[in-house]
């Protein structure tokens, strides 16, 4: 049988306890946006089995699927993302070299700064990839030089 896609899950947690497990994480290499220690090592989601008693499956485990004829309370966008940067900057010069000739000379630069913006990851706690961030919003930085000679 399918769940529901507008289920959300319930949770013993409140929204102030899980803005405590948000924040980008790095272990072994492998990045999340959520705590790892609210993960079953196991499988990499964040609910247990379905039982009838819906009883924790693994040490850590504080979000459940709704059992039947329950509604979940977390609420609708409890996974809000990490934070986005990004500057991008263009300078340009036009000189004159003669009445008719013109050069132009420009530069810019996407994500100046270079700061990743990381995606906020899978947030469907029965995926097997719960938490991970495997993808970034804005691209490392890239630089762009250009002249244009007209005449």
């Amino acid at each position: 049988m399918a769940r529901s896609l507008h289920q959300t899950a319930r949770s013993s947690l409140s929204a102030k306890d899980l803005k405590k497990l948000l924040g980008v994480r790095d272990v072994g290499g492998t990045l999340y946006w959520i705590d790892p220690s609210v993960i079953d090592p196991n499988t990499g989601r964040a609910v247990g089995p379905d039982t009838l008693t819906n009883t924790p499956g693994f040490p850590g485990q504080v979000f459940f699927n709704p059992m039947a004829g329950e509604v979940g309370n977390l609420p609708i966008l409890a996974f809000d993302g990490p934070s986005q940067f990004r500057v991008d900057l263009a300078l340009s010069k036009r000189v004159r070299l003669t009445d008719r000739q013109r050069i132009e000379v420009k530069g810019e630069a996407f994500n100046l700064t270079n700061t990743p913006s990381f995606s906020r990851g899978d947030m469907d706690i029965n995926s097997t990839t719960f938490g991970r961030i495997t993808s970034v919003n804005v691209n490392s930085r890239v630089v762009q030089l250009s002249v244009r000679v007209d005449f």
